[in-house]
């Protein structure tokens, strides 16, 4: 990274070096716990009903046209998931466009057969956002499942509307998932999960060794952000390989807790392997 003034931005090469480097936990850039994570279409996360789910939604491409009276246009925000070992449970339709909570057929699908819930109108608050950014929260409480918008109740379902077993049934939820491909492109959504520890979880940890190698996909067209748990022992070795469809891109290697280098292919004199390497 390089400086400029007081913030810092993408170096060229490794020759910007920064004088007035700040330590990570002084520094403005701070990588906060409740970070919103952008989900793949119909790929599942984990889940548990002690959490909340926070979803911030700003629909389809076409919420960007304004419509015939010149306001912004609603489109479709998404369906929420909740699953249980793959099974729907539970699945919400956000539909500010119709005012409505799930599709024009049935608002709510169950894992339940027994249960026919009918369509919920409701009244979505009016967004502030330029893009149309709505905030929704899941919260499975003792009594009902609870949808909010902002701090507006959308709908309220009581747990016998859902199942004869509440507790087999929010013990059994293990995974969410988005359904966020229309017929007028993707949902923009992202997503986190609060617990009720206090401490927000949102991050799916996956584990891997020198004999475990850990292969994940990434959405190409976001910005990633990646965080590593460190073990007891100073003595580490670990590296994090971005690969494209058919050469690598890039790497970051971590040699310790302090030092480690970030190395791109194809990049400044190409003097490391055909790419440029910055050690910090």
């Amino acid at each position: 990274m390089c400086c400029e003034g007081d913030s810092y931005t993408r170096c060229p090469s490794e020759s910007g070096n920064c004088e007035s480097y700040k330590r990570p936990e002084e520094a403005t850039m701070e990588m906060t716990s409740d970070m919103l994570i952008t989900p793949e279409h119909d790929i599942s996360s984990k889940f548990d009903t002690d959490c909340d789910l926070k979803v911030v939604s700003a629909g389809g491409p076409g919420s960007k046209t304004p419509s015939w009276n010149g306001r912004r246009r609603e489109t479709w925000n998404g369906d929420v998931a909740f699953l249980a070992d793959g099974k729907e449970m539970l699945l919400i339709g956000l539909h500010p466009e119709t005012q409505r909570i799930g599709s024009e057929k049935q608002c709510v699908q169950t894992g339940n057969s027994d249960v026919d819930l009918p369509v919920v109108d409701a009244t979505f608050p009016e967004s502030d956002d330029e893009e149309g950014k709505r905030e929704y929260t899941f919260q499975f409480t003792r009594s009902a499942f609870v949808l909010k918008s902002g701090d507006m109740i959308l709908i309220t379902i009581p747990y016998e509307e859902l199942t004869d077993n509440k507790e087999q049934f929010l013990s059994s939820i293990d995974s969410v998932e988005f359904k966020l491909s229309g017929t007028e492109g993707r949902v923009s959504l992202q997503y986190t999960r609060r617990c009720q520890d206090g401490v927000p979880e949102t991050r799916d940890w996956q584990e891997f060794s020198m004999d475990n190698r850990a292969d994940l996909r990434v959405n190409m067209d976001e910005e990633e952000r990646y965080f590593v748990r460190f073990p007891c022992s100073d003595n580490i070795w670990f590296k994090l390989f971005l690969n494209a469809e058919d050469e690598q891109n890039s790497h970051v290697e971590l040699l310790s807790k302090t030092r480690g280098n970030i190395y791109c292919n194809k990049a400044g004199w190409r003097s490391w392997y055909g790419g440029e390497r910055t050690d910090f």
